[in-house]
């Protein structure tokens, strides 16, 4: 999803800045207008994720109980729920982009295969 976004905010940019996406092998620039839902389906869907991961995080503290503070890895996870859930709560402004606390998952997704 995030890559899609990414794509997305980045044609959009394009467009603001009369690049030629053509030339780049896209079938033509994205306009903001002709294609309003596109952010509120990113937006619902980030917090579907987000959500997932709320409950993912929940049942694992249930189920591991000590062991879940134990692992570091489940702290990693914890930060990373928590970090979202601040930024998109609006509780407080984070000096980082919450996106970059995901790299360590993505470490760890490495790790594993």
């Amino acid at each position: 999803v995030m890559a899609f976004e990414a794509q997305h905010i980045g044609l959009l940019n394009s467009n603001k800045l009369q690049l030629d996406a053509a030339s780049e092998g896209h079938t033509g620039l994205v306009d903001s207008e002709k294609s309003p839902y596109h952010q509120d389906a990113f937006i619902i869907l980030e917090w579907i994720f987000g959500s997932v991961f709320i409950v993912e995080l929940v049942i694992r503290v249930i189920g591991l109980q000590w062991a879940f503070v134990q692992d570091v890895w489940n702290w990693v996870d914890a930060t990373l729920v928590l970090a979202w859930l601040v930024c998109n709560l609006d509780i407080i402004d984070l000096p980082m982009n919450p996106m970059i606390l995901r790299l360590p998952r993505l470490c760890r997704l490495v790790r594993l295969a």
